[in-house]
């Protein structure tokens, strides 16, 4: 967990649920699928995650509805992998950093949604933008074989 709180009272207002538990907060690197780097912060509660320009929410999700947590076995950059929407590829985290998020990911999806399965997978890359789709638009996800 991280020691100080990168939240502040505007990111807290647009919480679903102002009494959810944040269970990880960080800053992070968002890639677009140009590769072009841009700074947020991401906040995982027990429902969503969130994530923040500044102050201004950016985006959010439901951690029931990702389908899988792809990390890089090479680079601590990951992908949050979401069906019906934009995946989230990130960098900025420490190797600990991704292993808590992924800790606490799979622990709500297993309480939330247990008759579901997460997908979680290691790719050895140093790059994982051809996993990263805007799978809301173009209507495929791009998982790693198995």
């Amino acid at each position: 967990m991280v020691e100080s709180s990168v939240i502040t009272e505007e990111m807290e207002k647009c919480f679903n649920d102002p009494d959810e538990p944040i269970l990880f907060q960080s800053k992070v690197v968002k890639l677009s699928r140009f590769n072009i780097e841009q700074r947020r912060t991401l906040v995982l509660t027990g429902d969503h995650i969130y994530l923040f320009d500044r102050s201004k929410l950016n985006r959010r999700h439901r951690v029931t509805n990702m389908a899988a947590f792809i990390k890089s076995t090479k680079t601590p950059e990951i992908v949050l992998s979401f069906p019906n929407a934009k995946d989230l590829r990130v960098i900025g985290l420490t190797i600990q950093q991704v292993e808590d998020l992924k800790a606490a990911i799979q622990l709500r999806y297993v309480n939330k949604c247990p008759e579901k399965t997460l997908m979680i997978y290691g790719v050895p890359a140093n790059n994982l933008r051809e996993y990263s789709q805007d799978n809301k638009k173009y209507g495929f996800v791009n998982l790693p074989e198995d």
